[in-house]
């Protein structure tokens, strides 16, 4: 296909297919999408390793990355995690505790992090930094500022190496931000999607973002997850599309396979927007977990980062040792269908067969007037 995505990147799909395992990202860049590797969970070590790791496989292929890059606060309060842990309230390490009863959660079995997760709880500036190095000694084509618009600098430096720069917005009153980083895509992301969302619905928010970037490439976030809905961003403006959970239950994805089949028979009906994962407003997988914080007696969940510091370590026991199948997985709105799990090369092409069928579609509607 032919878009300013395809064209700025040289994919043969116009598809960015985010994800936290490896091998989803080899596959996708290799089946002619944009395999996106998400770095939250790794150190700059690890992160690294990884990088060359996908290098050797992709053999020149073009994948990208994304980087948290917190604002800097000059009076920001100490960020290592037993500084965060000692601001908890009592009462919420006790609501823990009731749910490791509950739940039957191993905490003791969970020993730190592990496959190169930052040990540190939340994802600061300095770390950020520090990732960015890594990227800059690696032929990665595309950065993303995964919250909040890059810092300018950043975005000059990642220029000077020849890559390109997207960040992702919720509300088109940020994409002037974006704009003046100077990034070369915008990814609108839809309430609909996984993980961190606002309220506008790709739907809605696409076409003002696509008005708002001007001659800047935008692609549709959320609620993308069928060739249909690929078609449908184009008709919206966009140049493409960003996804992240349908590769979740494809056979490279690195989640438990107990999540994987309680993702398979989920409907649309069964995510939820909770503060439960990090404190801010985050799109997950319904499960006990989740409703646990929803119940009447549990208490409010803390603003970030505190939030994660809180949750951190019942999540890696309830993912370790019970196959996460309590403790879910961020995920969008299109988890309705996902109904097998496949290799990522036989979805990524589905998909755009199923695009293809659904732009005739509209052509043949429309081939009275045009």
């Amino acid at each position: 296909m032919n878009s300013e995505l395809t064209e700025m990147l040289g994919l043969e799909f116009p598809v960015c297919g985010f994800s936290h395992c490896r091998d989803v990202v080899i596959a996708l860049s290799k089946a002619g999408g944009l395999g996106v590797l998400g770095t939250a969970r790794y150190s700059p070590e690890q992160f690294d390793i990884e990088l060359s790791k996908i290098d050797e496989a992709l053999d020149g292929k073009p994948y990208g990355v994304t980087i948290i890059f917190p604002a800097a606060k000059p009076d920001a309060q100490p960020m290592d995690p037993e500084s965060l842990r000692s601001q908890v309230p009592e009462d919420y390490w006790d609501y823990i505790g009731s749910l490791k009863e509950r739940f039957g959660i191993p905490l003791q079995s969970v020993d730190g992090p592990g496959d190169g997760a930052v040990n540190a709880y939340p994802l600061t500036r300095d770390h950020a930094l520090a990732m960015l190095e890594v990227v800059k000694k690696h032929p990665v084509a595309l950065v993303s500022s995964a919250i909040g618009a890059p810092p300018t600098d950043a975005v000059e430096e990642l220029h000077a190496l020849g890559m390109k720069v997207s960040g992702q917005v919720g509300d088109p009153k940020h994409v002037q931000r974006h704009l003046d980083a100077g990034v070369d895509l915008i990814v609108a992301t839809g309430t609909e999607a996984g993980g961190h969302t606002g309220e506008i619905g790709s739907l809605v928010l696409t076409p003002q973002v696509v008005r708002a970037a001007g001659d800047i490439p935008v692609l549709t976030a959320g609620g993308v997850g069928t060739g249909a809905q690929v078609a449908a961003a184009f008709a919206l403006g966009a140049q493409g599309v960003w996804m992240g959970s349908a590769w979740l239950v494809t056979q490279e994805s690195d989640l438990p396979e107990p999540l994987k089949e309680l993702l398979v028979k989920a409907s649309v009906s069964d995510t939820r927007r909770s503060r439960s994962l990090s404190g801010r407003m985050a799109r997950q997988l319904r499960t006990p977990w989740v409703e646990a914080w929803e119940e009447e007696g549990a208490p409010e969940p803390l603003l970030p980062p505190l939030q994660g510091v809180l949750v951190k370590d019942a999540q890696s026991a309830m993912l370790r040792a019970q196959g996460g199948v309590n403790s879910g997985t961020p995920v969008g709105q299109i988890v309705g269908d996902l109904t097998a799990i496949r290799p990522v090369r036989d979805v990524l092409q589905e998909i755009m067969a199923d695009s293809v069928e659904a732009a005739e579609r509209v052509q043949n509607a429309y081939s009275g007037l045009i």
